[in-house]
């Protein structure tokens, strides 16, 4: 049975594309096909429709710019905080996300932000904790939108070491990021 609706709905979708009227977008006809091999039009005529079908194998928009540089910096440093309570501090300071906080904010989506290279989230509390996002850092009055940082705290005698590694493509004043990403990481585990 679902052989034939799937059947039924292929059909039916070719059958409309062959219809007087197209689907037009961005000054581009959706619906108007042409041969792969000689790029003849097939369901149109090119005397009434003005403009031309969007090419099939138009990767331009998702060729990424290799050109762009991805800038990347760490902070390492230990403190007399326990990982416990430097994770508790850490992860609502930077806005990191449980899996559970993840799925309350975006629903089915959220499927999506865990299959990122963007996020991760690892746990062993009293020993090791993992947190990567994408996010906003807020440092002297400057904004850096869109930085990937990853916190790893790990257990260090009874302190903790942590090591916060960041990465943006783009243009962005390594330096400065990583002293101003250091300053509210030490800030906060002083509070």
């Amino acid at each position: 049975m679902k052989l034939w609706k799937s059947l039924l709905l292929a059909v039916s979708l070719f059958g409309l594309a062959g219809c007087a009227h197209h689907i037009e977008y961005g000054g581009k006809c959706l619906t108007c096909i042409n041969d792969p091999i000689t790029g003849d039009p097939v369901n149109y005529d090119p005397e009434k429709i003005g403009n031309k079908p969007v090419p099939s194998n138009d990767v331009s928009k998702t060729v990424r710019d290799t050109s762009t540089k991805t800038e990347t910096g760490t902070v390492v440093l230990s403190s007399p905080v326990n990982v416990d309570s430097a994770f508790a501090a850490i992860k609502p300071e930077f806005g990191f996300q449980s899996p559970e906080e993840i799925r309350r904010q975006y629903g089915t989506t959220s499927e999506w932000i865990f299959l990122s290279a963007e996020y991760g989230y690892d746990v062993n509390p009293g020993a090791y904790y993992m947190m990567r996002r994408t996010l906003n850092h807020v440092s002297d009055g400057v904004t850096y939108r869109d930085v990937v940082i990853e916190c790893h705290i790990q257990k260090e005698g009874s302190g903790s070491k942590i090591t916060m590694t960041w990465w943006k493509d783009g243009i962005l004043n390594g330096k400065a990021f990583t002293d101003s990403l250091l300053r509210r990481t030490e800030k906060v585990l002083q509070r």
